[in-house]
């Protein structure tokens, strides 16, 4: 008993040092970065406006008190230069330039924190006149369905093959009961 209760002082001493040491030398190496790392975004009123039309950009997690510059992607245009709040969020109303139509990227290009890793923006697809889009770049179209035809022949097949073994079951039994 007596060796026990030495045992558990030893222990009981060694991690008392070791936490003093640990808590007096730097800080422990985590593999993971504190405070986790969050990363600026941008949201838009529209996502289809129509070529001069306006629409209201707004932001969220950017550096505090700061300059946000906004540009239009292909061909690069300058749209707003909005200024956070001391959260570090802003909303600001743009016009878009004549001319310019298709699909584009809203990009906040300053106000980010150099430690977020990130480039904030939204897609964009500016109509013209009358709701006819020019495209300036091409996306594929997204596949969001399922070949049904393939999911119904393997039905009938299953089908098909449930009710001829159900004639030859039905045979063999009526075999089986005749003397």
């Amino acid at each position: 008993m007596a060796r026990r209760a030495a045992t558990l002082a030893v222990v009981a001493t060694a991690l008392a040092i070791g936490s003093h040491a640990a808590s007096a030398g730097a800080a422990p190496q985590r593999p993971w970065a504190y405070p986790p790392t969050v990363c600026p975004s941008v949201a838009l009123s529209t996502t289809q406006p129509a070529v001069g039309g306006t629409f209201t950009i707004s932001g969220i997690n950017f550096l505090p008190n700061a300059s946000v510059a906004l540009e239009l992607t292909s061909p690069s245009v300058l749209l707003a230069t909005a200024h956070t709040d001391s959260t570090g969020s802003f909303s600001t109303t743009v016009t878009l330039p004549a001319g310019v139509t298709g699909q584009h990227d809203v990009v906040a290009t300053s106000g980010v924190p150099t430690t977020a890793g990130c480039t904030p923006s939204a897609g964009i697809n500016i109509l013209q006149v009358g709701g006819v889009s020019i495209s300036h770049k091409t996306t594929p179209t997204a596949i969001t369905g399922v070949q049904i035809a393939g999911l119904v022949l393997g039905a009938l097949v299953l089908l098909g093959a449930g009710v001829a073994f159900s004639i030859v079951g039905r045979r063999r039994r009526a075999q089986a009961a005749k003397p």
